[in-house]
C-alpha cells in the first residue's frame, strides 16, 4: 500500500482544489500506512496536512468518522491510548458504519485497551473484531486467540448446459 500511495503523487504538490477528496482519502490511507510501520511523524504530519483540514472543510459524509480513526490512530502511535478510546468508544453505536468498519473501530479499540493494560476489555474487542470481519487479520493473535476454524466461503460451478 505504502508503495502505491507513493507512486500516486496525490499527496504530492499541485493537486488543487479539484480531488481534494481523493487527497483527504490518501492521506488517510498514508495515516494507516505510517501508524502501522511505526512513523509517528510521518502519520501526524499527513494527519495534519491532508485528514484534518479536509474533515473541517466537510464534516459531513463520513469524513469526520475517517479523520476521528485517523486521530485516534496517531494517538495510540504516540502512547495515549485512553485519547484514543475517547475518540473511538462512540463510534461503535455509529449506525452509519459498515460491519467491516465497526471491525476495525474494535481491533483499534482491542490495542487501546491492552496498552492501557485491561487484558479482558482488549479480548473482548478483539473477538468482536474478527466476528465482524473474520477473514481479517485485524488483531493480533495475542490479544484473543483466534477461533479454532473459520468457516472457509467454496466456490461452487455447474457445469456448462450443453448447447442445443
Amino acid at each position: 500500500a505504502r508503495r502505491e500511495l507513493d507512486a500516486s503523487d496525490l499527496l504530492g504538490p499541485g493537486h488543487g482544489r479539484r480531488g481534494r477528496g481523493w487527497i483527504a482519502l490518501a492521506a488517510a490511507t498514508d495515516v494507516v500506512t505510517r501508524t502501522e510501520q511505526g512513523d509517528v511523524a510521518g502519520a501526524r504530519a499527513s494527519y495534519e496536512r491532508g485528514v484534518m483540514p479536509f474533515a473541517a472543510l466537510a464534516p459531513f459524509g463520513g469524513m469526520e468518522l475517517v479523520a476521528r480513526e485517523c486521530e485516534a490512530r496517531v494517538k495510540l502511535l504516540e502512547g495515549d491510548p485512553a485519547a484514543a478510546r475517547e475518540l473511538l468508544a462512540p463510534l461503535i453505536k455509529n449506525i452509519r458504519l459498515s460491519d467491516a468498519t465497526r471491525a476495525q473501530v474494535h481491533a483499534l479499540l482491542a490495542r487501546a485497551a491492552a496498552d492501557l493494560g485491561e487484558a479482558d476489555v482488549a479480548a473482548d474487542h478483539a473477538t468482536k473484531a474478527r466476528a465482524l470481519a473474520p477473514h481479517c487479520r485485524l488483531v493480533p493473535d495475542t490479544l484473543a486467540p483466534p477461533p479454532a476454524e473459520l468457516p472457509v466461503a467454496v466456490a461452487t460451478t455447474k457445469p456448462a448446459a450443453p448447447s442445443p
